[in-house]
């Protein structure tokens, strides 16, 4: 290669950094503006840089209050860093969502070369979500009756009207069984549908009230993920160093970025905020998480469909509902999960531990997945695999299911808020195959009790355990 084309090369690694800060472009932060034009106009800019590595930065001492905002590439520098330093907080108002989509607060698109990270904290203000989940519609993440047809499928025009997927609704009607009575349905309640898309269209008042029944009803169909952080089809992204409080329902939803790393996390929101999962992973390989601590009302970490090659260290969780491989299956669906590895972590007062759902009726495989070297203080339902997964407790029962195979548990050990410490509930049809239990120690933390496993149709091998899981076939 010639001198010069050496020294181009070497020129262009040496570009300086670019940087970009969100005062410059508008923002405040004073936590009562809106932000959120300011933050457009940065990111445009920054996105259609010419350097090969800009850095977005959002200062610290200052609190920016931001609408619903997509940060959309792809960009031209191959290297972007959003340097979070501040305090980015989401209105406390859910009327204040009114007229933007409902799956994501801060969505992050098809950006290659992404990194979050600073020592800034990120504010879902989820609490006045929560009092609509528990107040009303409501699953039994919430301990209330889930909603009635003629309650939700007005509504469901209005979610339409709103710019959300057609297909949650039509999803909705199937799972409720509505599809055969929907003429009747529609006869008795056309005219408050009318009503209520008329007066959304009108009156700010009634489009609160509608609104609000939509978030309702809808975040509880498991359809609607109001997150406060959703990144999809950002190859090789790294998030470090953040603090996520209290969203309105998934802290971080992942999808499609592969090659991930992610790291010293912190996620928190209270013991009984619903759905408030702290990180979702789904269509994804080559993911590792590690050194986080991460407390919720729901799964520490759930790892879902079309995920693979994830490695899962070092996250202390609790509260919350453990790690979770799944749900997978649900609605008929196929699922591909595969080499999964969770070592090394630390689970405290979590109301479950280590945990595989999925739904009857699914297809396809969760297979290799080991969890290695866990610590349990005073966790209930320690190991769970289940087949029959159904937090609405009114599945039909069918014969279809995910089928789940080479599961390793190998060094766990703590102790169990529960008498049932390893529970193993499999399809009578598939079952579950290739399961291997080595060096668990798993005892009581209630003073005179013990625990026990218990087994449906499990295969597999199990040595050097307490309890003893002398129920696999």
């Amino acid at each position: 290669m010639a001198w010069w084309s050496v020294y181009a090369l070497v020129q262009a690694d040496h570009q300086p950094q670019h940087s970009f800060s969100v005062i410059n472009f508008g923002a405040i932060g004073d936590g009562v503006t809106d932000d959120s034009p300011a933050f457009a106009k940065a990111w445009t800019a920054a996105c259609e840089a010419t350097a090969r590595s800009v850095i977005l930065i959002i200062p610290q001492g200052k609190t920016f209050l931001l609408k619903p905002l997509t940060f959309q590439g792809p960009c031209k520098p191959p290297s972007i860093n959003v340097q979070i330093s501040g305090q980015i907080v989401a209105p406390d108002d859910p009327s204040a969502f009114h007229g933007y989509p409902l799956d994501n607060w801060l969505h992050f698109l098809s950006i290659s070369g992404l990194t979050l990270n600073g020592d800034g904290q990120i504010d879902g203000r989820g609490a006045n979500w929560w009092k609509l989940c528990n107040a009303s519609f409501a699953d039994t993440e919430c301990n209330v009756p889930r909603p009635t047809v003629s309650a939700c499928f007005p509504v469901s025009f209005s979610l339409f009207l709103n710019g959300l997927r057609i297909e949650s609704i039509v999803k909705l009607m199937h799972e409720y069984g509505v599809m055969d009575s929907l003429k009747s349905e529609i006869e008795s309640t056309s005219e408050h549908t009318f009503s209520v898309i008329q007066k959304s269209s009108t009156s700010f008042s009634d489009s609160k009230t509608a609104l609000n029944r939509q978030l309702s009803c809808e975040r509880q169909s498991d359809y609607v993920d109001d997150q406060t952080m959703q990144i999809e089809n950002c190859k090789k992204l790294q998030l470090h160093g953040l603090k996520f409080f209290n969203s309105p329902n998934h802290h971080i939803g992942l999808a499609g970025c592969d090659d991930a790393f992610i790291s010293n996390l912190h996620i928190e929101a209270p013991e009984d905020s619903p759905n408030t999962d702290g990180i979702d992973i789904g269509s994804m390989t080559g993911v590792h998480i590690d050194n986080c601590v991460i407390g919720t009302g729901d799964d520490c970490i759930a790892v879902t469909n079309g995920s693979s090659n994830v490695n899962i260290t070092r996250v202390t969780c609790g509260p919350g509902h453990g790690i979770s491989i799944g749900s997978l299956g649900r609605g008929g669906s196929m699922a591909a999960v595969n080499n999964i590895h969770v070592r090394d972590c630390t689970f405290v007062g979590s109301s479950t531990g280590i945990r595989i759902k999925t739904w009857q009726g699914g297809s396809g495989y969760a297979k290799k997945i080991t969890f290695e070297n866990i610590e349990l203080y005073n966790v209930g339902n320690p190991i769970i695999i289940t087949q029959f997964y159904c937090p609405h407790e009114t599945c039909a029962n069918k014969t279809s299911a995910v089928q789940i195979s080479h599961v390793t548990y190998k060094n766990v050990t703590g102790t169990s808020e529960t008498e049932v410490a390893v529970n193993f509930k499999c399809s009578q049809s598939i079952g579950c195959k290739y399961i291997q239990v080595d060096l668990l120690n798993i005892t009581s933390a209630v003073p005179g009790k013990t625990t026990h496993a218990q087994c449906l149709n499990a295969f597999g091998q199990a040595r050097h355990s307490i309890p003893q899981v002398d129920c696999l076939k």
